[in-house]
C-alpha cells in the first residue's frame, strides 16, 4: 500500500531543472521589492540606520537593517482586526508574497490542488509575545487583547494569515532552524516538488526586528559596535536587520504547461547540523563543508562550476573563519576563482529570513548581470582564499549557491542556476540507485508524560481511565496582580537518568529538551543509540513544538523589559526554537538532517510525512520524530485563554521509523493523509472529513485515538468526521492533559503500543487540534515479534 493517501508515492527522475522559480517578492531595509533592491545592490549602497521601533539607548549596538515599511498594505482578504493586530514580520511577509505571486501570476483560481505554504522564521510574531509578557505582568494590567495576542503570537498563523490574505487553500509548513530557517524553508520546498509531493510550493522566510532578540546577541556580544565588516582581518561582530523574502516554486512540466516565466532553477540543496556548540561553529566548518558538497552532489555540479557563493559572512570573530576554512576545502584548487561576498554588511543579518533574501539576491546577480559586494571592508582577513569581492561590478552569471548557517548548528546550501541556463553546465548526475521505501515501519516507541518516564506509565494512565492528578504553577509576584494560579499537568521530577541530564548539552538545557532525549533515547533502544553515535546508521531528527522552551524564554523576557543591558547571555540561546533539537542531535551525534517545526498536534503527523519524504530521498537510514512541549507560568497562563478544555500537559515522545519490508519488525504506516487545510474554525469539520475520507476504506473495528479534549470546534469536528465508532475509542488529552505538539506524538505511542502488545490490529490516529491542517494516520501491526522499544 501507498506510504500516503495524499499523493503517489513514485519518486520521479532527477530531471536536470525539474524545480523552477517563477515568482520572487523580496522586501529589506533597502527597499521594498524586486527593483529597489536589485537596484541598491548593484550599486553598493548600505542600508544601516538607527532603530526607532524600541529603545536601543542602552545596548552596545544602535543601528540596525530596519525596514521603512510602505503606508499600505497590498490589496488582501485579511479583515480591519487582522490588519490591525498584524506586527511588522507578517506586513513584511504580505508585501514579499504579493510581488511573488503577481510575478508569477498566481492566483486562487489557478493554485494546483496539491498546493502548500512552506515559511521559515527564526522570531516569528515575537513582538506579540514581550507585549504580553509586559501587560501580564503590569501591576494594573488588564487581559484587553491578550487572548488576540496569544492567538497571533503562534507563529503557524502567520502561514495561516498569508493563505486568507490571498485566498489560498493550503497546508502550511514553519520551519524555526534559527538563521537557517529561510534556507531550509526553501529546501523543503525543493524537495516537496523533486519528491512528487507538490507541483507547486509558496515558500518565503521571514523576521522582523525585535526587542528581545535584540538585546540577546548584544548581551552576547556578537553585534558590532562600530559597523559590520564581513572577512575583514578588524570585524567585530555583526548588525542585525529584518525584512522578507516569498517566492513560487513548481514543477517544470506545471510552470510550462500554464505559461509561465522562469526566473531560474533550484539545482541542489544541501544541509548538515554541526554538533560542536549551542552558538559556535566548528572552526573548520565541517557541517557547512557537508551541506555544500550535497548540494552540489544533488546539483550534479563541481565547485569549480559555481560563479558566484553569497556566503553566510555574519562578521563575528568564529563564523567567517569557520565558513572561509569549508569553503577552501569544498572548492580545493578551484577555490580562487570563485567569486564571494557576503550582503549583511548592507542590510544587515535577517536571522529567519536571512537565506531566503540572500537567495533572492542570488537571483538578482544572475538576473540583472552582476556581483554583489562585501560592505566595509579595508583588509580582507588571510583566511579568505577565494576572491572576496568588496565592490559591485557587472558579471555574467548562470550558477550560484547561497550558504545559510544558524544556532543550533544548523547549516544549509542552495544552488541556483539562471532559468536560460544550458543544462551542459551540469554534470551527469550522481544516481545513488535509491529508490522509494515500498512501506515504512515505526520501529521504536518513547514517551514521558504527566504520567511518569517511560510508555509504561503513559499506557497505564490510559488504559486506568481516569484524568491525572493536577498541579498549580503560581505566577511570581510582577504577575500576581493579574494572575491566579493554572492547572497543569506535569512530568514527575527528578529527572530518572542521572547520566543523560548530565551531558555537557543537557545539563543546563530547559525541560523539553531533556523530555525529548529520554523519549528517543527510549525509542532508540541501547543497540541503535550506540549505532547511531557511532554513525553506522544514518539519522535524522524532526523535532515538533509549539512553545519551545518556555521556561527560560519568559525569564529572559522578564530580564530584557527590566533592564536590556543585564539580560543573560546564558538563557538567550536556550530561547531559541531549535535549540532543544540542536541538544538532542549532539548529544545522539546527528550531523545530518535536524529541523524544527513549529506547530501542535496535527504538526507532529504532518513530520511523518517528512520522515517519509527524507527516506525516499535517500538522505538518512531511519529517522527520529519527536513532539515536547514544557510547562511554566506564562505558556500556562497564555494556554488558559485559549479554552482549550483540559489543562496544558507537558512531556515528549518519539517514533523510529525506518524503510519497511518482509520481516520488519515494528509498526506499518499504511496511510498518512496531512493535506487538509484549516482556513477557521467553520472549515474544521470540512477539512477533518476530508482527511478521512482520504483514507480510504478502513476496519470500522480499529481502535480510534482521537485529539478530543473538551475544546468544543475541534471535538465537533473530530466527533462528525468520525461518528458512531464501533471499534474501542481513545481520547488521550482527557487524561493526560493537552499537550500541543506532545498531544499527536502521545496519541501515536498510544496506538503503537496497542498495535505491539496485540490489544489491536490496526489504529487510526486523528488530530485537528488547533493547528492549520486535519491529519489522520492509518497503523498496521506486522506479522513478527515488535522491535525493541
Amino acid at each position: 500500500m501507498p506510504v500516503t493517501a495524499d499523493h503517489s508515492p513514485s519518486f520521479p527522475a532527477r530531471t536536470a531543472g525539474e524545480v523552477v522559480i517563477t515568482g520572487v517578492g523580496i522586501i529589506t531595509a533597502m527597499g521594498c521589492g524586486w527593483e529597489a533592491n536589485a537596484a541598491g545592490f548593484r550599486v553598493g549602497r548600505v542600508a544601516l540606520r538607527p532603530v526607532t521601533v524600541f529603545d536601543v539607548s542602552r545596548q552596545v549596538a544602535q543601528i540596525a537593517g530596519e525596514v521603512a515599511l510602505p503606508a499600505t498594505l497590498p490589496a488582501n482578504r485579511l479583515s480591519r482586526g487582522q490588519l490591525r493586530r498584524m506586527e511588522r514580520g507578517g506586513k513584511m511577509l504580505l508585501h514579499a508574497a504579493s510581488e511573488a505571486l503577481v510575478r508569477a501570476k498566481v492566483t486562487a483560481a489557478m493554485a494546483p490542488a496539491t498546493l502548500e505554504i512552506v515559511l521559515g522564521t527564526s522570531v516569528g510574531a515575537m513582538t506579540h509575545g514581550e507585549e504580553f509578557y509586559r501587560q501580564i505582568t503590569q501591576a494594573t494590567g488588564s487581559r484587553r487583547g491578550q487572548v488576540a495576542r496569544v492567538i497571533e503570537y503562534l507563529i503557524p498563523q502567520q502561514g495561516g494569515l498569508l493563505a486568507r490574505a490571498f485566498d489560498l487553500v493550503a497546508p502550511t509548513t514553519v520551519i524555526s532552524n534559527a538563521c537557517a530557517s529561510g534556507a531550509n524553508a526553501l529546501g523543503h520546498a525543493y524537495h516537496l516538488i523533486r519528491g512528487g509531493r507538490s507541483e507547486m510550493v509558496i515558500v518565503g522566510g521571514y523576521d522582523a526586528l525585535c526587542q528581545m532578540v535584540y538585546a540577546g546577541f548584544d548581551s552576547l556580544r556578537a553585534l558590532s559596535r562600530t559597523r559590520p565588516k564581513p572577512f575583514d582581518a578588524a570585524r567585530d561582530g555583526l548588525a542585525l536587520g529584518e525584512g522578507a523574502a516569498v517566492f513560487v516554486l513548481e514543477r517544470r512540466a506545471h510552470a510550462l504547461a500554464r505559461g509561465a516565466e522562469i526566473i531560474a532553477t533550484v539545482a541542489g540543496y544541501g544541509v548538515a547540523t554541526d554538533c560542536h556548540h549551542l552558538t559556535q561553529p566548528h572552526p573548520a566548518g565541517l557541517a557547512a563543508l557537508q551541506s555544500m558538497r550535497m548540494a552540489c552532489h544533488e546539483a550534479g555540479l563541481e565547485p569549480r562550476q559555481i560563479q558566484y557563493l553569497n556566503s553566510h559572512g555574519t562578521g563575528t570573530l568564529l563564523n567567517d573563519p569557520a565558513e572561509a576554512a569549508a569553503i577552501a576545502a569544498w572548492a580545493g584548487a578551484a577555490v580562487s576563482g570563485i567569486a564571494v561576498s557576503s550582503t549583511k554588511g548592507a542590510i544587515g543579518h535577517l536571522l529567519g529570513g536571512a537565506g531566503a533574501v540572500e537567495a533572492a539576491i542570488c537571483l538578482m546577480a544572475m538576473t540583472d548581470g552582476f556581483l554583489p559586494a562585501t560592505a566595509h571592508v579595508t583588509t580582507p582577513d588571510p583566511c579568505c582564499t577565494f576572491e572576496l569581492v568588496t565592490r559591485p561590478r557587472p558579471a555574467t552569471l548562470h550558477t550560484t549557491l547561497s550558504n545559510s548557517f544558524g544556532f543550533g548548528g544548523s547549516n544549509a546550501s542552495l544552488i541556483f542556476q539562471r532559468g536560460d541556463a544550458n543544462d551542459a553546465h551540469r554534470l551527469p548526475r550522481q544516481d545513488d540507485g535509491h529508490r522509494p521505501s515500498r512501506s515504512l515501519t515505526i520501529t521504536g516507541i518513547g514517551a514521558v508524560s504527566p504520567a511518569g518516564w517511560g510508555v509504561a506509565a503513559l499506557v497505564a494512565a490510559l488504559a486506568a481511565g481516569h484524568p491525572l492528578l493536577e498541579t498549580w504553577l503560581t505566577p511570581p509576584a510582577a504577575a500576581a496582580n493579574n494572575l491566579c494560579p493554572h492547572r497543569v499537568r506535569a512530568v514527575p521530577r527528578p529527572v530518572p537518568d542521572r547520566a543523560m541530564a548530565g551531558h555537557p548539552r543537557l545539563r543546563r538545557a530547559t525541560p523539553v529538551a531533556l523530555f525529548a532525549a529520554a523519549a528517543a533515547l527510549e525509542a532508540l533502544g541501547p543497540a541503535r543509540v550506540a549505532a547511531v553515535q557511532a554513525g553506522t546508521l544514518r539519522a535524522g531528527l524532526i523535532y515538533t513544538l509549539l512553545n519551545g522552551g518556555v521556561s527560560y524564554c519568559g525569564r529572559f523576557c522578564g530580564e530584557v523589559l527590566a533592564n536590556p543591558a543585564t539580560a543573560s547571555p546564558i538563557l538567550f540561546p536556550e530561547t531559541v526554537f531549535n535549540a532543544p533539537a540542536s541538544h538532542l542531535a549532539a548529544y545522539l551525534g546527528i550531523g545530518g538532517p535536524c529541523t524544527s517545526l513549529v506547530g501542535d498536534s496535527a504538526q507532529f503527523l504532518a513530520a511523518i510525512d517528512l520522515a517519509a519524504l527524507w527516506l525516499d530521498l535517500g538522505h538518512i537510514d531511519l529517522c527520529l520524530v519527536v513532539g515536547a512541549e514544557e510547562n511554566d507560568w506564562l505558556a500556562a497562563a497564555a494556554i488558559a485563554l485559549l479554552k482549550l478544555g483540559v489543562p496544558a500537559a507537558e512531556g515528549a515522545a518519539c517514533l523510529v521509523i525506518e524503510p519497511g519490508g518482509p520481516g520488519t519488525a515494528g509498526v506499518a504506516i499504511e496511510a498518512l493523509t496531512t493535506r487538509h487545510p484549516i482556513a477557521g474554525f467553520a472549515q474544521r469539520q470540512q477539512a477533518a472529513a476530508a482527511a478521512r475520507a482520504a483514507l480510504g476504506a478502513i476496519n470500522p473495528a480499529a481502535l480510534l485515538v482521537d485529539d478530543r479534549c473538551g475544546h468544543p470546534a475541534s471535538d465537533a469536528a473530530t466527533a462528525r468526521a468520525w461518528p458512531e465508532w464501533s471499534g474501542p475509542r481513545w481520547s488521550p488529552a482527557t487524561i493526560l492533559g493537552h499537550g500541543l505538539s506532545a498531544a499527536g506524538a502521545w496519541q501515536c505511542v498510544a496506538a503503537c503500543h496497542s498495535l505491539r502488545s496485540g490489544a489491536a490490529t490496526e489504529a487510526i490516529v486523528v488530530s485537528t487540534g488547533i493547528s492549520q491542517r486535519a491529519c489522520a494516520l492509518h497503523l498496521r501491526q506486522h506479522d513478527c515479534q515488535p522491535a525493541e522499544a
